[in-house]
């Protein structure tokens, strides 16, 4: 067979998906759907794989679903330690949850969401480590809190320590004069020393202040309950 040199080579591209410093906690596949508030019904949002994602340096864990085929995003929000998975009517297979940021559509959203998996058996999967990654999630919200508190606390030590400092130096400073010149007393401070006690204090408190259908491509569907 001929060979054809191609006339541009063209170099390949590292796709990136902002996934790959995560960690995959859970993965399945599964059909979502959101709720249209205005229209009160179900709409289908796609079917593919599911997964939650655990990002070890922010401490932070997203859902993210794509659609099969296309692969674009249905879903991409962080977990929050407040979310709760509710079963859809009743049924053993389906969590209904709201979330209040969703940006799988570039601008972030309230969405009340519901996703049908398989079986009973993958759902309680999901569930579980839904509230795994809630654990994880408030871990970090407490050490970033109890940390927090710790900076404030040795600020306010530091502002303590300063504020001895500057009491020394005026105290000091007006001993100095008393004994330069003990004709002067205590109620006719010079002029100079006073600009100086003044000049101290202006400077303290200085320091001190200073995530086919509709334009989603969304399809109308309500969810039938098994």
């Amino acid at each position: 067979d001929p060979h054809f040199e191609p006339i541009i080579s063209l170099p390949e591209v590292d796709i990136k998906t902002l996934e790959e410093e995560e960690i995959v906690l859970i993965q399945q596949r599964a059909k979502l759907f959101r709720r249209d508030t205005v229209e009160k019904e179900w709409k289908e949002r796609g079917t593919g794989d599911v997964k939650l994602l655990h990002n070890a340096k922010l401490n932070t864990v997203r859902v993210v679903m794509r659609r099969d085929k296309t692969f674009k995003l249905c879903a991409n929000h962080y977990v929050t330690y407040d979310m709760k998975l509710n079963p859809s009517c009743g049924s053993d297979r389906a969590w209904v949850w709201t979330t209040m940021a969703d940006v799988s559509d570039n601008e972030p959203k309230v969405e009340i969401l519901a996703i049908k998996f398989m079986n009973a058996d993958a759902a309680k999967k999901w569930k579980d480590k839904f509230e795994e990654a809630k654990a994880i999630v408030s871990k970090g919200i407490f050490k970033y809190d109890k940390n927090h508190k710790r900076e404030e606390d040795d600020d306010d030590d530091d502002d303590d320590d300063d504020d001895d400092d500057d009491e020394k130096d005026v105290s000091v400073s007006d001993t100095s004069t008393e004994e330069n010149s003990p004709n002067i007393s205590s109620n006719n401070i010079s002029t100079d020393i006073a600009k100086e006690v003044s000049s101290l204090s202006l400077n303290d408190n200085t320091e001190k202040k200073e995530n086919g259908g509709n334009k989603n491509g969304d399809e109308t569907k309500i969810v039938e309950n098994k």
